[in-house]
C-alpha cells in the first residue's frame, strides 16, 4: 500500500521539484558527465529531464515517433523493409557481425525515419562505437571523482558533436516551435530536443532494438 501511495504521489512530486527520477537507465544510474556539454540541465538523458521539459518538447517527439497516420505508417514501414532488405543482401555476400551491424542498421533506419535523411553504413558503424563507448562507459564513469573526467573527456567531446548535428537538423523543421517553448533551466528547448534524439538513438530504439534481434539474426546465418 505504501509504494502504491507513492507512486500515486511521485507526478505531483516531480512537477513541484521534491522529487526527481535522476539520470536513469533501467537499473542504471548514467554519469551526468556525458550530458554536461548539452546546454541542458538537469544532465541527464530524457529519462530524467523535468516533466516542464517534456511537455515542452512532447509534440516534437510525437512528431517524429508516432506513427499517427495510414500514410505515415505505410511511408516508415516502406522505409524499414527497404533498409532492411538491402542490408540482408550484402550481409548475405559478405558476412554478419552481431550486434555492431545490426545496430547500425538500427542507426541508419532511425535517421531516416526520425530526421529524414539517409546516413552510409560507415557512418551509422562510427555511431555505433561510440555508443559502445557511452554505455560501457555510462555506469562505470557514475563512481569516477571528478579529477579523472579527463580521461573520459574525449568520449563527451564525440557525444556533444552527435548533438550539435542534431541540433541543426532539428531547427531546420522544428525551430520555429521548439522557439516558442520553455525549457529553463536548460539553455533553450532545441538543445532539449538534440540531446533527446541522442538518448533515443543511443540507448531507446537504437540500443535495445538491435539487441533484441541480434541474437535471431545470428542464428539464421550461423551454420
Amino acid at each position: 500500500d505504501r509504494v502504491a501511495e507513492m507512486l500515486r504521489e511521485h507526478p505531483a512530486g516531480e512537477w513541484s521539484g521534491a522529487r526527481w527520477r535522476g539520470n536513469e537507465h533501467g537499473y542504471a544510474i548514467r554519469s551526468p558527465f556525458f550530458w554536461s556539454a548539452a546546454g541542458i540541465n538537469p544532465m541527464s538523458m530524457v529519462f530524467g529531464i523535468l516533466p516542464s521539459q517534456h511537455a515542452a518538447i512532447r509534440p516534437v517527439m510525437e512528431d517524429m515517433f508516432t506513427l499517427g497516420s495510414p500514410d505515415r505508417r505505410a511511408e516508415v514501414q516502406a522505409i524499414v523493409e527497404e533498409e532492411i532488405s538491402g542490408f540482408l543482401d550484402h550481409r548475405k555476400e559478405h558476412g554478419l557481425r552481431v550486434p555492431d551491424d545490426v545496430t547500425a542498421l538500427v542507426h541508419q533506419i532511425l535517421n531516416r525515419v526520425v530526421l529524414g535523411r539517409n546516413v552510409s553504413f560507415s557512418y551509422a558503424q562510427h555511431f555505433a562505437r561510440v555508443q559502445s563507448e557511452v554505455v560501457a562507459l555510462g555506469a562505470i564513469s557514475q563512481l569516477l571523482p571528478s579529477m579523472l573526467h579527463n580521461f573520459i573527456a574525449p568520449v563527451r567531446g564525440r557525444v556533444a558533436a552527435y548533438m550539435k548535428e542534431y541540433r541543426t537538423l532539428i531547427e531546420e523543421r522544428w525551430g520555429e516551435q521548439l522557439a516558442r517553448e520553455d525549457c529553463s533551466p536548460s539553455d533553450n528547448c532545441l538543445a532539449q530536443a538534440a540531446s533527446m534524439v541522442w538518448d533515443a538513438f543511443y540507448a531507446a530504439g537504437g540500443l535495445s532494438v538491435p539487441t533484441t534481434i541480434s541474437t535471431g539474426l545470428g542464428l539464421l546465418f550461423s551454420q
